[in-house]
């Protein structure tokens, strides 16, 4: 039988910003992945910046060889299917999927010959093929506090926040700071309850 794979990313924090690091920091549930499964700790990223990080980690292919060497560029639809991971295993029989923040392209995740440009937008049924994953369910990538999007304008998390009706109060909720608040511009406590 062939193993699971998850991939777990997150941005804009340092990698030792875990529970499993011995940090004070509380993170249960990945801790708890850490724990059953296999972890690379001994990884570094070949490019400090979002996009290159991204896409250096799908294609295996360094920044100067895959192209995107800095936020703003795109990474090509042909090494995405020819060298990407998700495609690779998506040939080998593996049911391949990406949740959250992708972000391999500059803009409102704009793609090739799988799906809308630029602002175009998404039908609600829209779940990919995206970057060689066969399934997406995106977040549209919001900088620097910038206003929540309206579903119309959004992805899946967005038509998810929204779906019954009380989405602007809880896009209220996600832009309010409680305390303590660190004053950095990205970083908030938000009065979002964490279902959401």
């Amino acid at each position: 039988m062939r193993p699971n794979i998850l991939l777990i990313t997150s941005d804009q924090h340092r990698g030792d910003c875990f529970g499993f690091e011995a940090r004070k920091v509380k993170t249960p549930h990945i801790d708890s992945m850490a724990r059953q499964g296999t972890r690379f700790s001994a990884c570094t990223t070949p490019n400090p910046v979002c996009m290159p990080a991204r896409a250096a980690m799908l294609s295996g292919l360094l920044p100067r060889t895959n192209g995107v060497v800095d936020n703003g560029i795109d990474l090509a639809d042909d090494i995405a299917q020819d060298y990407g991971f998700a495609a690779r295993l998506g040939r080998n029989g593996y049911n391949t999927a990406l949740i959250g923040k992708a972000h391999f392209r500059h803009g409102l995740y704009s793609e090739g010959p799988d799906g809308p440009r630029g602002d175009e937008v998404r039908p609600d049924d829209w779940m990919g093929p995206y970057m060689g994953f066969r399934h997406a369910e995106l977040i549209r990538h919001n900088h620097h506090n910038t206003a929540m999007p309206p579903p119309e304008k959004g992805f899946a998390y967005e038509r998810f926040l929204f779906r019954d009706g009380h989405g602007r109060e809880r896009v209220e909720q996600w832009d309010t700071r409680l305390p303590p608040d660190c004053g950095f511009v990205q970083v908030w406590h938000s009065a979002l309850p964490p279902a959401y």
